[in-house]
Order: structure tokens, then C-alpha cells, then sequence
């Protein structure tokens, strides 16, 4: 969990300075903003998670449709892919070759560079670059608002 929070909403009520507003004015001459009347951080960190962690996000088509958030329909990279039939090094890597001149189609890509595409751990903090995402599914699935720390991947303490 994180060691401190962002002020969201309840902010300290401070009087007019370097560096500080006057609490007091602002809220006469924004009396109906949220944040002067019963939402609070709580309200607001619940409806964050509600719409931003639900079940899913429906952007009505605009790009993405629906986006399920529990990631139930996330691939098995190694039981699903077949990186022969797109002419992939593997299913974690692209092929960094290219179609040649005066052609765009994936067909014309020549195979990989030999030795190309033998993996290599991921750098930092996570998981590793062999996790699939069926099963980070779950891990990522369960986070909720103020669970997301800096330098920690989903899945670490």
C-alpha cells in the first residue's frame, strides 16, 4: 500500500499567501463545487473505482467498444499464438525486419534475424517478460484506487 496520499478533496482550509489560497473566498465564489459540499474523498475514491475498476468500460464505440476490466478474455500467449503463421521471432516480440522496398503487406516480411527472439528478462521492478496475461489477469483485476505504487509492478509487495 502507498506510504501517503494525494490531497484529493479534502483539502486544508488556509488563509490568503505565498504560496496559499484563501479557502474561505474560494468557496464563496464556487459554492456549489463538490468539494464544499458532501463529496468527500471517500465519495470520490469509490466512484473512481466504480467507473474506472468496474466490471467494464463501455466507450459507445467511440474506440475501444467495451473493454472487459477483469481481463477474462486476456490470451494465453503459448497456448493461443502461432508465431510461424505471422513470421514472429515469438509471441513477446515482433519481427524488427521489414517488408523491403515498394511493399507494405506482412507477407513480404522476411523471417527473423537468426538468433533474434530468444527473450531476455525484463529490467526493474515487475513480474518478468514471461508472464502471460491470462494469468496477470487477476492480479491486475483486483487493484483498486491507492493500491498503485511507484517502482512496483502488479503482483508485488
Amino acid at each position: 500500500m502507498p506510504t501517503h496520499s494525494q490531497t484529493m478533496l479534502s483539502a486544508p482550509i488556509t488563509a490568503r499567501g505565498k504560496g496559499k489560497a484563501d479557502s474561505t473566498q474560494l468557496k464563496e465564489m464556487f459554492p456549489k463545487t463538490p468539494a464544499y459540499n458532501d463529496y468527500n474523498d471517500a465519495a470520490a475514491t469509490d466512484l473512481g473505482n466504480a467507473l474506472l475498476l468496474g466490471a467494464e468500460v463501455n466507450d459507445g464505440g467511440h474506440t475501444f467498444s467495451t473493454v472487459k476490466l477483469d481481463y477474462t478474455d486476456a490470451p494465453d500467449l503459448e497456448a493461443d499464438g502461432d508465431p510461424g503463421a505471422h513470421n514472429l521471432p515469438n509471441m513477446y516480440q515482433p519481427n524488427p525486419a521489414s517488408p523491403g522496398e515498394g511493399s507494405m503487406l506482412a507477407s513480404d516480411v522476411p523471417s527473423p534475424p537468426a538468433g533474434y527472439g530468444t527473450g531476455t528478462e525484463q529490467f526493474g521492478s515487475g513480474t518478468g517478460t514471461k508472464m502471460q496475461p491470462k494469468s496477470s489477469a487477476a492480479i491486475t483485476a483486483a487493484h483498486t484506487l491507492g493500491q498503485y505504487i511507484k517502482g512496483k509492478g502488479a503482483g508485488n509487495t
